[in-house]
């Protein structure tokens, strides 16, 4: 890959987080989430356009004008959920002993360019524009992006990823370690490159090239008439989808 996600210094620095004279927060109702749950309303000080999120949690993410972050969690979590606007980055930092429906964040940024977790994470996204997304998984991630436009998508994940994404993107590269799933057949891209090791298995749109390299018992199926160049070591299988 030619770009990549946040460096390995930045999980360190997330745990050391207080989040204090950073952003302004204020508790809110919580509406449409839980009866049990209250809304920290936060106010970023400085724009961000990397998202590292380190626990479980749901993230919904928008675009729009004014950084602002909604943390809404039950009243005893509150405090244990981190916070904190540096160098760009969003970091939120959640107790891993809680579940992915316990914390839920509503983040709206101007752009998105990198988001990373590690940890269980549902992440969904409405319409996204970017120049570039870097989207880096570790543990077990369900992604959701609805309408994606970008010049480029590169995708690094381990563990039991699920993502699904449709939109548009000039090109997309993707690689996987496990038994992941990506599923791009609705993201109109002119190359694709994917990578997989392990069981996983990928569903893309390439309308003018297609690489793919896998190593065990992946599935490349792909939409688009591209020229296909693969190697495969083990039991993988790439496939035209039927339209």
């Amino acid at each position: 890959m030619n770009a990549r996600p946040l460096a390995p210094e930045i999980r360190t620095r997330i745990l050391a987080i207080a989040a204090v004279g950073i952003l302004g927060t204020a508790i809110v109702a919580a509406t449409g989430i839980g009866d049990d749950m209250q809304t920290r309303a936060i106010q970023a000080t400085e724009d961000f356009h990397r998202i590292y999120v380190e626990g479980p949690a749901t993230l919904h993410i928008h675009q729009g004008e004014e950084a602002r972050v909604e943390v809404a969690a039950a009243h005893e979590h509150q405090d244990t959920v981190e916070v904190e606007v540096s160098d760009a980055t969003l970091f939120i930092d959640v107790p891993a002993e809680l579940e992915v429906e316990d914390v839920v964040v509503q983040v709206t940024t101007r752009q998105l360019t990198e988001l990373y977790s590690a940890g269980p994470i549902l992440v969904t996204g409405g319409k996204l524009r970017t120049d570039t997304l870097v989207v880096e998984n570790r543990g077990s991630g369900d992604y959701r992006l609805a309408s994606l436009d970008a010049d480029e998508l590169i995708i690094e994940a381990r563990g039991a990823f699920h993502f699904e994404v449709d939109g548009r993107a000039d090109r997309q590269v993707v690689e996987m370690a496990g038994a992941g799933a990506y599923e791009a057949d609705g993201l109109e891209s002119r190359t694709a490159e994917v990578r997989l090791k392990g069981a996983g298995s990928a569903r893309v749109w390439a309308t003018e090239r297609l690489d793919v390299d896998i190593a065990g018992a992946g599935s490349v199926a792909y939409a688009g008439d591209p020229d296909v160049h693969r190697r495969i070591r083990g039991f993988g299988t790439v496939q035209k989808i039927n339209q």
